[in-house]
């Protein structure tokens, strides 16, 4: 071999090197661009979920992306909590549903901390997230969610929020009380061609999935519709590898500090 051609193969062989490495750094940054990082009930390593801290914590944290659980009064109005009884998280029995409105600030949950309500929780971070991932948990009276979607109609939030809920029924009530809401299908049933069905059906645009029951060959139909999958919730570095490698569109963790630097 001459010197030349020696020189003229190791150069190709370095441009060669330079391709792949350029090839995996574009795809990492892809991969970071294109995977929402979704603070599940906010950031909660040193505050209580689904409260004003916690939602303060992960703007501090420069999250975008924040998931949260609505339950109703006794007088049908939105507050965030996952839980309706409250039993084992607060200083009061009975369910959040045997409350008035202006009661709730009486309850006091684990650590002292306080239940939000939906519009005070809109007012002040409606404009600190991209997008705000809501839980309908039951009972969901059609007056509940009629005031739910007033709270989202008076923060023009409409582009910025996307509800689910367990019960496939409760969305589509709400979806027939304000068609303008962004709504999705939540796999809680454990299916999820039935509720990619659902979505399909409907024409969601949104699906959230239990990370363990993700599926490439599903998650390929869903994308072929216009469909969007986010897993909920790995925590640990294993599962949410797991969750990359199905091209998905979004991640919940309690643990998104971990999911950064997975990403980026």
């Amino acid at each position: 071999m001459t010197l030349v051609n020696h020189l003229t193969t190791r150069f190709l062989s370095v441009l060669v090197i330079v391709f792949i490495f350029n090839s995996c750094v574009r795809e990492d940054e892809d991969l970071a661009a294109k995977v929402n990082i979704i603070a599940h009930r906010g950031y909660h390593m040193l505050q209580l979920e689904n409260t004003t801290e916690s939602f303060q914590a992960a703007v501090k944290k420069n999250f975008k992306h924040l998931e949260f659980d609505i339950s109703f009064t006794k007088d049908y109005q939105p507050v965030i909590l996952h839980d309706y009884l409250l039993d084992e998280q607060s200083d009061t029995t009975g369910a959040i549903g045997d409350f008035y409105f202006s009661d709730v600030n009486l309850i006091n949950l684990s650590g002292g901390f306080k239940i939000p309500s939906f519009d005070t929780v809109m007012q002040k971070f409606g404009t600190s997230f991209e997008t705000f991932f809501i839980d309908l948990k039951e009972p969901c009276p059609d007056s509940g969610l009629i005031n739910f979607a007033k709270v989202i109609e008076k923060n023009h939030a409409y582009a910025t929020t996307i509800i689910t809920s367990a019960n496939p029924d409760v969305i589509r009530r709400l979806k027939n009380l304000d068609p303008a809401l962004i709504v999705g299908s939540d796999d809680a049933s454990g299916d999820f061609e039935d509720n990619l069905d659902e979505c399909i059906k409907q024409k969601y645009k949104h699906l959230l999935i239990s990370f363990e029951l993700l599926d490439k060959h599903l998650c390929f139909i869903a994308h072929a519709n216009g469909i969007k999958v986010y897993a909920y919730t790995p925590n640990s570095e294993q599962d949410m590898l797991k969750c990359l490698s199905f091209d998905i569109d979004g991640i919940m963790s309690d643990n998104p500090d971990l999911l950064k630097q997975l990403l980026y």
